[in-house]
């Protein structure tokens, strides 16, 4: 399932960047924390949060997202369970 939520990252940095792939210098892990370790601000945050909705067919909240701290991955593997 991790697999499936980080494959959504390419979209994302693609779109924001124009076509270009930018590095990512941290080590993706369940434990990450996309925007306090800075892989995504928060409109990258936002995008990822909708293309995650729209692959996997589900609709979050605001509430939710705060809720369930979906900025972290492996809270988005556990929601999405």
């Amino acid at each position: 399932m991790i697999f499936l939520v980080l494959a959504c990252f390419p979209s994302i940095r693609e779109s924001r960047h124009f076509g270009t792939k930018p590095k990512i210098k941290i080590e993706i892990t369940p434990e990450t924390a996309l925007i306090r370790q800075k892989v995504l601000d928060s409109l990258d945050f936002i995008n990822y949060i909708t293309i995650v909705e729209i692959e996997f067919g589900i609709k979050t909240s605001d509430e939710d997202i705060q809720k369930h701290q979906l900025g972290i991955i492996g809270n988005v593997v556990k929601y999405l369970k």
